[in-house]
């Protein structure tokens, strides 16, 4: 005789048990990156009921991503969009995960894709957030650009090549972009998360072809999961959160690691940017 375990009711409805992530229920996050940050965001939200995920790559796992990247051996080979997409649909299965190839910045891209001007402009139409994993600047205010036409917010995230510090920011359509940013960096209005500049970190391994951080992923995840809870939030109350915001992280007092901690800033349009009419 085979017994079939039942659920009892509500057992399955993740916002019953924590109502603070309801929110996420029928939203459409996008994600751009899927590296040792963006993928971790991407299962986070997963985990956390959010019904439909786009993610957005043109990299492939190695063995050696494996030291900071949320997915192991089983990986090894695939395109870093399916082997999220195949994990988090297989463990979530009431997760829809939409998977694209492409890497942006692309006037053309392989796999039929097409480029930038084909392959974003749906993604900005059905998100409701979008989340910058990217860690490049120039794409940071490419997919600004692309989230401001759109009317939709954008949460960029990235840490300090030392991982002695991030920044989780999020930018609002009608307020302070990351060319803001930089702006206010240059002003002295924000202080810069601790390692900023320094190389000293890099390292290039035996066999890679270029210089790499050598932060751990206990650290990344701080910045993985800060931008969790800020998509909930903004989500849940977008009252609250009309003007842009950057959190900036500390995770090393430039002597030891220290617990984390976040210093939160007001980012408003700085006019030498422009950005805003």
């Amino acid at each position: 005789m085979i017994i079939v375990p039942t659920l009892r009711a509500g057992a399955t409805d993740i916002g019953a048990r924590v109502p603070s992530v309801r929110i996420l229920k029928d939203k459409v996050i996008a994600i751009f990156g899927m590296g040792a940050i963006g993928a971790p965001v991407a299962i986070e939200l997963a985990r956390n009921g959010c019904s439909h995920l786009t993610v957005i790559d043109h990299d492939i796992v190695e063995p050696g991503n494996s030291i900071r990247w949320p997915l192991g051996a089983t990986a090894w080979g695939m395109r870093k969009t399916t082997a999220v997409k195949h994990h988090v649909e297989s463990e979530y299965p009431s997760v829809e995960v939409e998977e694209i190839h492409h890497a942006v910045g692309m006037a053309a891209a392989a796999d039929g894709n097409g480029g930038d001007h084909s392959v974003l402009p749906p993604i900005f139409a059905k998100a409701d957030v979008v989340i910058n994993a990217t860690a490049s600047s120039g794409i940071s205010r490419l997919l600004a650009d692309h989230c401001t036409s759109a009317g939709k917010p954008m949460i960029s995230l990235f840490g300090t090549l030392s991982l002695k510090g991030g920044v989780v920011a999020a930018y609002q359509p009608k307020s302070g972009c990351p060319t803001c940013r930089e702006f206010a960096y240059d002003k002295g209005l924000i202080q810069k998360a601790p390692g900023s500049g320094e190389i000293s970190a890099l390292n290039q391994p035996a066999g890679c072809a270029e210089l790499t951080f050598t932060g751990a992923s206990f650290d990344l995840h701080e910045l993985s999961l800060d931008a969790v809870r800020l998509t909930g939030d903004i989500l849940s109350q977008p009252a609250d959160f009309k003007e842009s915001l950057v959190h900036t992280l500390t995770l090393h007092d430039g002597i030891k690691r220290v617990p984390p901690s976040c210093r939160v800033d007001g980012l408003p349009p700085m006019k030498e940017c422009g950005c805003q009419p």
